[in-house]
């Protein structure tokens, strides 16, 4: 028949799992927390930087569109009726 476990072997038990959950704890931050913060703020630099370009882009539609609506009314192209 085994012995009760005592305080001593529980307070071992705990001090092993709490150093155990602590080291993967912080290999997940080390190796993975860390690696993802910094694609993340690339991901946000490149959105931002894209997201200003297709504004860009759409306003200066806008305008070729203004004036291809006007050259259609000077010239009677106009799909208008």
């Amino acid at each position: 028949m085994r012995p009760p476990i005592t305080w001593e072997d529980w307070a071992s038990i705990m001090a092993i799992l709490t150093a155990l959950f602590g080291g993967i704890g912080w290999l997940l931050n080390r190796y993975v927390k860390g690696p993802i913060g910094e694609l993340r703020k690339e991901l946000q630099k490149f959105r931002e930087s894209e997201t200003g370009e297709r504004e860009r882009l759409e306003a200066k539609v806008t305008r070729i569109g203004q004036r291809l609506q006007k050259l259609e009314d000077y010239w009677g192209f106009s799909q208008k009726k």
